[in-house]
């Protein structure tokens, strides 16, 4: 099976997730496999699916990533702005998405200024 046909068979087998094919196909020699999200698809899922997760300034999403998720400031700079903007629906917490996306552009342009890449 293609990753294009276990994608449509997980997704209508399943609810709907997001509606991004962001995924890698990872595939055992039995020919079992799942989907794994990228780091940016899956951080936008948590913050969709988890419920009363309500983040209401730039320092609560500091918090959340840095000491609650544990998440690297180096692996935020490394985060594909464009997957977190596709992951951006209305009603589906859009504002924490669009929070997540000014903090990423936000250290990726910190990393810049400071001549690192």
């Amino acid at each position: 099976m293609n990753p294009e046909e276990l994608y449509e068979e997980f997704e209508m087998s399943h609810f709907q997730c997001l509606p991004l094919r962001n995924e890698e196909l990872i595939e055992y020699s039995d020919k079992t496999g799942f989907l794994m999200a990228s780091p940016e698809k899956a951080l936008c899922d948590k913050f969709v699916f988890t419920r009363n997760l309500n983040i209401a300034s730039p320092r609560v999403l500091r918090e959340l990533l840095f000491d609650d998720l544990r998440l690297d400031e180096e692996s935020i700079t490394r985060f594909d702005p464009k997957v977190i903007e596709a992951c951006i629906m209305p009603g589906m917490k859009e504002k924490m998405l669009r929070a997540l996306l000014e903090l990423v552009n936000s250290m990726k342009g910190d990393l810049k200024k400071n001549g690192r890449r």
